[in-house]
């Protein structure tokens, strides 16, 4: 396994890929596919992002690659034209800011995998809730349902696992159990 305690920008690549890859791509999420691809180099409402500044956002990770994909799938859905609006007004600072706050959240989930904490165990739940605030604030409203097919995807599509468990074997899975414990929490709550 990794070491967790790496620096945000070391691991941020990866995790971040996963994260809006995921958010493009899920059907529940209503997928925003085009959305990252504004600040990797589209203009919209007056943003652009030129390739080096989408370099270093992005890495290797080129979003317009999928943003067909997700658009065929999901492009009639609110949780599309909410995202489409949220991140077509994202400056270049915004999109550092969605990553880094992003890749720390997946960093206390390497932190607690690493630690042997439960996915169902407060520490993991209270993650899982960061990353479906970090979504509803920066994408579109992540219900408790959304997020669940979210983990979900992390697990059954090869290219998103890949992504988390480069980072550490098992994370995937680890993300998509406390996610689910986490909404199963919120609804026990009513």
């Amino acid at each position: 396994m990794r070491d967790p305690g790496r620096s945000v920008r070391r691991h941020g690549d990866a995790s971040a890929a996963a994260a809006r890859a995921a958010v493009d791509a899920h059907p529940a999420a209503g997928g925003h596919g085009r959305g990252c691809g504004h600040g990797a180099g589209g203009a919209h409402d007056g943003h652009q992002v030129d390739a080096a500044r989408a370099a270093e956002v992005f890495g290797e990770f080129r979003p317009e690659d999928h943003a067909a994909e997700a658009e065929r799938r999901w492009g009639g859905s609110a949780a599309w034209q909410e995202s489409q609006r949220r991140m077509g007004s994202m400056t270049g600072q915004d999109w550092v800011r969605f990553k880094d706050e992003g890749a720390l959240v997946v960093d206390g989930f390497l932190k607690a995998l690493a630690d042997g904490e439960p996915a169902g165990g407060e520490r993991a739940m209270e993650l899982a809730e960061q990353h479906r605030a970090h979504i509803t604030r920066w994408c579109y409203e992540c219900t408790y349902d959304i997020h669940r097919g979210l983990g979900d995807l992390y697990v059954s599509d090869p290219r998103f696992t890949a992504a988390y468990d480069s980072q550490a074997p098992g994370l995937a899975a680890y993300i998509r159990e406390a996610i689910h414990a986490n909404a199963e929490r919120a609804e026990a709550r009513g």
